[in-house]
């Protein structure tokens, strides 16, 4: 209808609790099988579990042809995904503290950015100021998460300045 993108993602626990992204070329072929336009797949050098990059990767593009995303935790990872064959890059897992109020790491947003492929910039953006540099900086797109879709963290951010402010106890 809008004709927007879509990316298909699928967060995968194993039984240590530990989480990926899209580990397997089936679970990438049942997303591009569902509409997805892109896949998105952790990349990180030290993934939990899943199939190999250097197998995953490139079977996936050269059996669908869709974009992949590669959800990165560091420059290095980004770098590899894109000798693999990823199309865009993203910081999903740059952010190491599920902390609200941390500020994004704009360092590795600007490594990112540097290789030349179109960059998602994710994770701790919780003020629009913030949102408003990732773009300056050159970023594709911003995931806002948190700061819009966790209602407590959202209530307890306005009460904390309410009490700082010394109008409330």
């Amino acid at each position: 209808i809008t004709g927007l993108p879509v990316i298909g993602i699928e967060k995968i626990n194993n039984e240590k609790g530990e989480m990926t992204i899209t580990p397997t070329l089936a679970h990438a072929k049942a997303l591009v099988e569902a509409g997805a336009s892109a896949v998105a797949i952790d990349v990180r050098q030290k993934r939990p579990f899943g199939e190999p990059l250097e197998e995953l990767l490139p079977c996936l593009k050269r059996e669908t042809g869709v974009t992949v995303l590669a959800d990165c935790g560091g420059i290095e990872d980004a770098k590899k995904a894109l000798e693999l064959g990823a199309d865009a890059l993203a910081s999903t897992f740059g952010f190491l503290t599920n902390e609200i109020g941390v500020e994004p790491d704009f360092l590795l947003l600007e490594k990112m950015i540097k290789l030349g492929r179109p960059v998602i910039a994710e994770g701790g953006f919780w003020d629009p100021q913030q949102v408003v540099k990732a773009f300056e900086m050159g970023a594709w797109a911003v995931v806002v998460g948190s700061a819009i879709t966790r209602p407590r963290e959202i209530t307890r951010r306005f009460v904390r300045a309410i009490k700082q402010a010394g109008i409330a106890e």
